[in-house]
């Protein structure tokens, strides 16, 4: 299969999904709001934003601690030649 057709496909198929979710999503929150109500739901989404971005945060934190301990093994490895 031709790249730029593959990558088309692939482009296509992600807003493909996006959509999906986005519909998704909305359809789901209409029938908490009306199950829960609007300030549950409102609560119930910034604490779902807020433990995304502490995970996020986190995985950005440990990637980056990671890095620094192979940088310095590989520059002690290096030191040592």
């Amino acid at each position: 299969m031709n790249i730029k057709v593959k990558a088309g496909l692939e482009v296509v198929g992600v807003i493909a999904g996006v959509i999906t979710v986005a519909i998704l999503t909305r359809i789901g929150l209409d029938y908490l709001e009306t199950v829960y109500g609007t300030k549950a739901v409102m609560n119930g989404g910034i604490f779902c934003l807020l433990v995304g971005a502490i995970y996020f945060i986190g995985s950005v934190l440990y990637d980056i601690r990671v890095s620094q301990l192979k940088y310095k093994e590989k520059l002690e490895e290096i030191a040592k030649k």
